[in-house]
């Protein structure tokens, strides 16, 4: 599965850049991905630390809904 971020006239700087980022990695291979992640001594840190803020954030998220 991949995400497409769409194109918004309302996007940020920040949105317009991920955008960007996706456009230049779409075309790389799942096999390149996975050298990369196995290859990378910090790859599982940095996964697990970007796991975590991201659970962190959808705490944040139900939280300001109540």
């Amino acid at each position: 599965n991949v995400l497409h971020p769409p194109d918004s006239e309302f996007a940020t700087v920040a949105y317009q850049h991920l955008r960007k980022v996706e456009e230049l990695l779409q075309n790389d291979s799942l096999s390149l991905f996975l050298t990369i992640q196995k290859e990378n001594p910090f790859a599982t840190k940095v996964r697990k630390r970007f796991l975590e803020e991201l659970s962190k954030i959808e705490k944040q998220i139900a939280d300001s809904e109540d």
